[in-house]
């Protein structure tokens, strides 16, 4: 599959690239038009968007793999210094500008207000299952804890992120987790002075 919007494309147009004689079964019946494999009619502009987003990336490179792993490299050894803090996302054989996290004793949600707050977008899931509130089934596969993973933050950046901008994602993850701890422990001295 791919999807024209992860590389500067327009939103909500795709293509499902499939060998020769391989069948699929369509969630929804389509018209003949279609050859019965979807419902709707196609959005021509979005097609046409995403065909020239292809001559485009045919002739120049919309992303420096490089450029990614290099600032990839980066934004894990500064998230990699923080305390209660563990990347889960392998160096090798994933997205080299996608990381997960999993800052543990930490809510996600929590985090992720107080990130959005000081100007810095992060997912706790996948964009595939925003709004969804169980934890995410990759996480649960890698037998993780559950106070681990109620804790697990998403970060990706593109290739016009600069290397700055990620140190200060990672430093602005700092401060909301020293304050959260912060809060918690005065929390706790509270409870235990009328315990």
């Amino acid at each position: 599959t791919i999807t024209a919007h992860k590389s500067f494309g327009p939103v909500g147009v795709g293509a499902l690239y499939l060998r020769r004689g391989v069948v699929i079964d369509p969630l929804a019946q389509g018209g003949p038009q279609e050859r019965k494999v979807r419902p709707g009619t196609e959005n021509i502009v979005a097609v046409h968007g995403m065909g020239v987003l292809a001559e485009v990336a045919a002739r120049t490179p919309l992303w420096s793999e490089e450029t990614l792993r290099e600032r990839g490299r980066v934004f894990r050894a500064a998230l990699a210094s923080l305390e209660d803090v563990r990347i889960v996302t392998p160096t090798e054989g994933s997205f080299p500008n996608t990381v997960t996290v999993l800052c543990n004793g930490f809510d996600a949600e929590t985090m992720l207000v107080r990130l959005d707050l000081a100007g810095i977008a992060a997912s706790s899931g996948s964009a595939c299952s925003s709004g969804a509130r169980e934890a995410s089934h990759v996480l649960k596969a890698m037998r993780l804890p559950d106070r681990e993973i109620g804790g697990a933050l998403r970060f990706s950046f593109g290739p016009t992120t600069t290397t700055e901008e990620l140190a200060s994602a990672a430093d602005t993850l700092r401060r909301v987790l020293e304050d959260l701890r912060s809060r918690r422990q005065r929390s706790a001295a509270r409870g235990g002075a009328h315990g």
